[in-house]
């Protein structure tokens, strides 16, 4: 979970920096992370992908979403700009949403699993917060 908050502030960000910091792009990024969590786990209900395929398209899609410098979406129209934005971060969420479906899926006890995913993302922010202040 502290890789998704990270990657959601990541692209937060960098789409603030193409856009204008307003609320309609926050209102884009945020609407396309839970579209991709939608459709990653409809997918994977219907028809799961092998896990080398989630994990190989996890770990291509964070790079090109390092690489893509945010200079290449400035400039563009704004369908554009907005089609390739939703790309950019629907890419990795789909994916790593995808991951998690198939690690969740073998989990005997979700709710257990599930409960120590926020706890944990919960625990480093607040660890983080405590260090930042002493």
């Amino acid at each position: 979970m502290i890789a998704f908050l990270l990657i959601e502030t990541k692209f937060v960000t960098t789409m603030n920096l193409v856009c204008g910091a307003t609320w309609l792009t926050s209102a884009v990024v945020f609407g396309a992370i839970l579209a991709m969590i939608l459709v990653g786990t409809v997918l994977m209900k219907l028809r799961p992908l092998p896990w080398t395929w989630a994990a190989t398209g996890l770990v291509l899609t964070l790079i090109a979403s390092y690489l893509v410098p945010t200079e290449a979406l400035v400039g563009r129209s704004a369908v554009v700009r907005l089609m390739l934005s939703v790309l950019m971060v629907g890419g990795p969420i789909f994916f790593a949403s995808v991951c998690f479906a198939l690690c969740f899926r073998v989990r005997p006890e979700t709710d257990i699993a599930f409960g120590w995913n926020p706890l944990g993302s919960f625990l480093s922010s607040s660890r983080c917060r405590w260090a930042s202040r002493h």
